[in-house]
């Protein structure tokens, strides 16, 4: 099984997933799964559509924001900010949690967070968002 780690009550990121996670994730009390990995970044990984499928078997939204090489675009984020909206509790993952929980953390600093916070909460999941100071304070500005 996999470690899902909380940012927030409604925001968790993991590593990859496998369909097997998304019966625990449903356990948990998750809404919604949301994919940050392309597909064919690995040979062997899950696909979107199979999470996809495993996700809707358990009744769980589904939403894909890809993140690759190029990083995180003005336009993944504004997608992100509308599914943070929701209010539902979000399951995010990605190869290892990295780029769901940066994410996260320009969602937060562009709705007013504190950045020490929010790095804070980053570091207390496991992730050094220290290195990305510069852009979550460009983002919140």
């Amino acid at each position: 099984m996999t470690d899902f780690r909380r940012l927030t009550d409604l925001y968790y990121v993991a590593d990859q997933l496998s369909p097997i996670d998304i019966k625990q994730a449903k356990s948990e009390g998750f809404d919604m799964i949301l994919c940050n990995r392309p597909d064919g970044e690995v040979e062997g990984q899950p696909t979107m559509a199979q999470m996809q499928a495993a996700s809707l078997a358990e009744n769980l939204k589904f939403e894909t924001i890809p993140i690759g090489q190029d990083g995180i675009s003005a336009g993944a984020l504004t997608e992100g900010r509308a599914l943070v909206a929701t209010g539902d509790k979000i399951l995010a993952y990605c190869r290892t949690g990295t780029r769901s929980t940066i994410l996260h953390a320009l969602i937060s600093v562009a709705e007013g967070e504190d950045i020490d916070t929010v790095i804070s909460n980053a570091l207390e999941a496991g992730y050094d968002l220290a290195p990305f100071r510069a852009r979550l304070e460009a983002v919140a500005s």
